[in-house]
C-alpha cells in the first residue's frame, strides 16, 4: 500500500509540474506575441516617419480602376472559371467557338444590362 501511495504523489507532482510548464509556456508565448506587436508598432511608426518624399499641390496621384477595367477583369474571372470547369470535367479546354470575342464594352452596352 505504501507503493501506491508514493506512487498517486509522485503522479500528482508530475501532473502539477506538468501543469505548471505548460502554463509557463503559454506566459512566454504570450508575452513574445504582445513583444512583436509592440516591435512591428515601433517600426511602423519609425518607418512612416521616415520617408523622404514631400507631397507638394504638384503630386498627381494614380486614377482608380475605370468601369471598363473592372467588367473585363470579371470577365476575364468568368473565363477562367470556365476553363476550369471545361478541364475538370472533360479534359479540355473550352471550343474556340465559346471562346471568341468581339468588341469593347462602352456605356451604352452596360446600361441596357440594367446595373
Amino acid at each position: 500500500m505504501s507503493n501506491a501511495v508514493h506512487r498517486q504523489d509522485r503522479d500528482a507532482n508530475t501532473v502539477e509540474q506538468a501543469l505548471a510548464a505548460r502554463d509557463g509556456r503559454i506566459v512566454n508565448r504570450r508575452n513574445f506575441m504582445i513583444g512583436v506587436g509592440m516591435a512591428s508598432s515601433v517600426l511602423g511608426v519609425a518607418l512612416s516617419g521616415c520617408s523622404g518624399s514631400n507631397p507638394s499641390e504638384d503630386t498627381v496621384l494614380a486614377a482608380g480602376p475605370t468601369e471598363t477595367d473592372v467588367l473585363n477583369f470579371a470577365l476575364n474571372l468568368e473565363f477562367l472559371e470556365a476553363t476550369l470547369y471545361s478541364f475538370a470535367t472533360q479534359g479540355t479546354d473550352l471550343p474556340d467557338s465559346l471562346i471568341g470575342g468581339s468588341g469593347s464594352v462602352t456605356v451604352s452596352n452596360v446600361d441596357s444590362l440594367g446595373f
